[in-house]
């Protein structure tokens, strides 16, 4: 278990990474916000932080950012990006996103959030660190409880960390 102080000077526990596929100890951590407003079919996702990224062994900690994709029934994929954080192995978005989706709860069923990790690079093509995938595509059990959980408490803003999976390995 791993013990961070937050921003709000509270201690967060981080469990040790299991032994699932795909989830690797040098990927990280992703704590993100969900909140469904069930009136105007708005998802708001708050990325909060990142924690333990992995440091490269050349170009040193990553310039990271968080791209977030919205793929709902009937929907253009939504994109939206936090800004790029430089030279941080912790880094510190906390930037709220709303997309609008839908007030039909089946269609909220079949949408899935993508929330990708990447490490800025001014030369090569960026790197992926890892992913976070929420809603029915999600690929972890935690993933999808925390899509489930948000739409079981309508209003409410509900915060988890998740481990970054990284679909290289």
């Amino acid at each position: 278990m791993k013990t961070f102080k937050s921003e709000t000077n509270d201690y967060v526990k981080i469990p040790n990474v299991l032994s699932t596929f795909g989830i690797s100890k040098d990927s990280g951590f992703l704590h993100v916000g969900l909140k469904y407003d069930r009136c105007n079919g708005n998802v708001t996702v708050v990325i909060d932080q990142a924690k333990c990224l992995p440091n490269h062994p050349i170009t040193g900690p990553p310039n990271a950012y968080v791209c977030i994709e919205v793929s709902a029934p009937n929907k253009q994929m939504m994109k939206q990006q936090t800004n790029i954080i430089k030279s941080e192995l912790n880094p510190v978005f906390q930037e709220t996103f709303v997309f609008n989706i839908t007030n039909q709860t089946e269609y909220l069923q079949n949408t899935s959030v993508n929330i990708s990790v990447f490490d800025h690079d001014r030369i090569r093509s960026d790197l992926l660190i890892g992913q976070v995938v929420l809603g029915c595509l999600a690929t972890e059990v935690s993933q999808y409880g925390h899509w489930q959980e948000m739409l079981e408490n309508a209003g409410f803003m509900i915060s988890k960390w998740h481990y970054l999976i990284d679909r290289n390995e």
